[in-house]
């Protein structure tokens, strides 16, 4: 298994996937997917609802967004050099009221709520896509990254880990492929994945065979340069 793909099973309850599908389901403003600005379905083919800032999910949201913080923190354990590699951090010792720099054993060592804070003060989560693959004919056919220059606001290039949570289960195809690593993941409800955002976790989405699919999309991006650091 690839040491930098993170899988968290039993990241939403069942209860949960099933409201988010239920809502989409009956949402007028699904609308076909795009692929960076423009529908393409040689590229993407899927029925797409950007959630945030409906009152529909609203309730929802805030759970799948703790979900993905616990993730990210589980993954900077595992790999604290996402942060210390870009940043320089230090934090004064509670036993010693000394002001120390952060190596990497620290930081994976540092209890939850101070490596919550600094993670907020770090990183963001951006919008959350929730997308439907119809069973034999939707996919992400194109290899592709996460990481894109054709954005004015700059936004794409802050994305730092995809975030990809299943919502239900697919037996046959609808997995998610990476290029280089030959790692495929099968679609089992709740599971949420990480990887880094950049081309060596290059991937596209292969066509459900037995059911159709459904996922959120999103991603851990850094804070912007302006951005106030938060609690």
């Amino acid at each position: 298994m690839d040491p930098f793909l993170l899988l968290c099973e039993d990241a939403l309850d069942s209860l949960l996937c099933e409201a988010l599908i239920e809502r989409f389901e009956r949402h007028p403003e699904v609308a076909p997917g795009r692929a960076g600005s423009v529908v393409d379905e040689r590229v993407k083919r899927s029925l797409d609802l950007a959630l945030v800032g409906r009152p529909e999910f609203a309730e929802l949201l805030p759970r799948v967004a703790a979900a993905i913080e616990n993730a990210l923190l589980l993954y900077l354990r595992r790999h604290p050099l996402l942060l210390l590699a870009s940043v320089s951090l230090s934090l004064r010792d509670p036993a010693t009221g000394r002001v120390e720099a952060l190596d990497a054993a620290r930081l994976a060592a540092l209890p939850e709520p101070s490596l919550r804070s600094l993670a907020r003060r770090s990183f963001r989560c951006g919008e959350m896509n929730l997308q439907k693959y119809l069973r034999g004919e939707g996919g992400y056919f194109a290899w592709h990254t996460e990481v894109s220059p054709g954005d004015p606001s700059g936004e794409k290039l802050h994305r730092v880990l995809p975030v990809l949570i299943y919502l239900n289960d697919v037996e046959e195809g609808g997995e998610t492929e990476f290029f280089y690593t030959q790692t495929k993941i099968r679609p089992r409800r709740g599971t949420l994945a990480l990887w880094p955002a950049y081309f060596q976790h290059t991937h596209r989405g292969l066509v459900p065979r037995s059911a159709d699919k459904y996922v959120i999309a999103s991603w851990v991006l850094f804070q912007r340069a302006a951005s106030p650091a938060r609690a």
